[in-house]
């Protein structure tokens, strides 16, 4: 039993992690290749690909990986080979239009029929040479590595939404009971001493 190549590793890291993804485009792909024959068309740069991966069980948002494979180019400064820079960034299409609230005047809002959301892009370097299976294996690395940083972005987003909710209920707080700021968080801190003193009891 002969080891995985590079690519063959690389792929079947990526299918464990994201079960049923895929590659989607360049656009000759008609049948579902093995996940470790990476395939890349001659745009967008040197080139592009695109897989695919439903996100959950459900389905429920499917995302869509870019990659741009740029041209070669001396990126070790202690060799003359030429690397390629990997470029690779998720996106997710939301199912219904982003609602929006008030936000001052317009003559009227457009509507987006393909909500589409942008999470980071990461970039990794890759061999020269696309019939090397690291060269492959660098580009699903990439895939791999965008997911990641979208996974990232919503942890994050989450968390600053629900700090931002809280900001503003506050502040809602403040407004309503007629306190300057400096009266507000004096309250705050009598309620937190309060609330630390009933916990002790």
């Amino acid at each position: 039993m002969t080891d995985p190549t590079p690519a063959e590793a690389a792929a079947q890291l990526l299918d464990a992690r994201y079960p049923g993804i895929r590659q989607t485009q360049p656009g000759r792909i008609t049948e579902r290749p093995p996940l470790s024959d990476v395939q890349v068309s001659p745009e967008h740069g040197h080139g592009y690909a695109e897989f695919m991966w439903a996100g959950s069980p459900a389905g429920a948002a499917h995302y869509k990986v870019h990659v741009n494979v740029g041209e070669p180019e001396p990126l070790d400064p202690e060799s003359d080979a030429l690397y390629c820079r990997v470029r690779s960034w998720a996106t997710v299409h939301s199912p219904d239009n982003l609602s929006f609230g008030d936000s001052g005047h317009v003559a009227w809002f457009r509507t987006n029929i393909q909500s589409q959301l942008a999470f980071p892009w990461v970039e990794v370097v890759a061999v020269e040479d696309s019939t090397d299976p690291r060269y492959a294996s660098a580009i699903l690395t990439a895939v791999g590595r965008a997911l990641e940083a979208a996974g990232l972005a919503t942890v994050a987003a989450v968390a600053t939404k629900a700090s931002g909710d809280a900001a503003v209920a506050s502040e809602e707080e403040r407004v309503r009971a007629g306190l300057t700021r400096l009266e507000w968080r004096k309250e705050l801190r009598r309620r937190q001493r309060e609330a630390r003193e009933g916990g002790a009891q």
